[in-house]
């Protein structure tokens, strides 16, 4: 009779037709089932050795089937929970997974993107020069204009808010980070500057979720794609922070649009009587006092 918990490749190699975690990293085989909402872990130790590289590898197959899409995520879920701790994460950014993560950035599928550009998100705050050196930073603002999603919106903004601030830079033990690049004047700089500028405009677009009077074809474009949800003011002000915090390490990359000018205004007018906004009052002021009050 055929087994219902064995499954057996054209080799004649059979295996547990559900993958079981055991203490050491274990290869997942084609077909084997990956419980969801379970998420396994061991302690990496200084034995270890690249361990990273064997924890993610996937291969973006247009007729993959639905069992592979849910392993996909389901791994991608307990990665995110995963890189948070420090070692783990740390081994993750410097070994091939990264790699392999980064390059999921180009998956058919919006959901895989969005779980790889979560765990890119927070590797960065542990690895953040590895991570630009992958060019992550440009990969993920390419997906954030093409994601239509609040939530990942607002996340990209804690992320690069993050990435520039020193003291996460320095909390994150990366002696030799961007910002010291920067004083250095080396090669990186170039490529570090375009993307955070591009990071700069894309926030500048998302808040705004008014497009009326838009002269330039491009822009038009630009909005029309990246404001399609209405954003609440938790979400405008992490994203509004993510701008100020650009505009305070790269006045230069960092402009403000003349359509974002007129936003700070209206926001400004909005927020004024509302005692439960003041905070983000605050900000708003913060960030014309930025721009010199226009």
């Amino acid at each position: 009779s055929v087994s219902t918990t064995e499954i057996c490749d054209n080799g004649g190699n059979c295996y547990p037709k559900v993958f079981e975690a055991t203490e050491e990293f274990k290869e997942i085989f084609e077909g084997q089932e990956v419980p969801r909402g379970k998420k396994y872990a061991k302690l990496l130790d200084s034995d270890d050795s690249r361990s990273s590289s064997e924890v993610v590898l996937f291969e973006d197959d247009e007729d993959e089937d639905e069992e592979i899409f849910s392993n996909i995520l389901s791994i991608l879920d307990g990665l995110e929970e995963l890189v948070h701790e420090l070692d783990f994460g740390i081994k993750l950014s410097k070994g091939e997974g990264l790699k392999s993560i980064i390059s999921l950035l180009d998956h058919g599928s919006n959901e895989i993107k969005k779980k790889a550009a979560l765990v890119i998100g927070a590797a960065m705050q542990l690895a953040m020069k590895i991570v630009n050196d992958n060019d992550g930073l440009s990969l993920l603002a390419i997906l954030y204009g093409n994601l239509k999603d609040n939530e990942f919106r607002t996340k990209c903004a804690l992320f690069i808010t993050d990435f520039i601030d020193p003291n996460m830079v320095d909390k994150s033990g990366e002696a030799d980070d961007v910002l010291d690049q920067q004083q250095q004047g080396n090669s990186l700089l170039f490529s570090f500057s375009d993307v955070i500028g591009s990071w700069c405009e894309l926030f500048q677009f998302t808040l705004l979720d008014r497009i009326d009077n838009v002269d330039e074809e491009e822009e038009d474009d630009i909005i029309s794609q990246i404001s399609s949800q209405e954003l609440d003011f938790d979400s405008k002000e992490k994203i509004l922070r993510g701008i100020s915090m650009i505009r305070k390490h790269y006045p230069l990359q960092c402009p403000a649009q003349d359509k974002f000018k007129i936003w700070l205004l209206e926001q400004a007018d909005l927020v004024k009587d509302e005692d439960y906004l003041e905070d983000y009052d605050h900000l708003i002021s913060q960030v014309k006092n930025q721009y010199n009050n226009f």
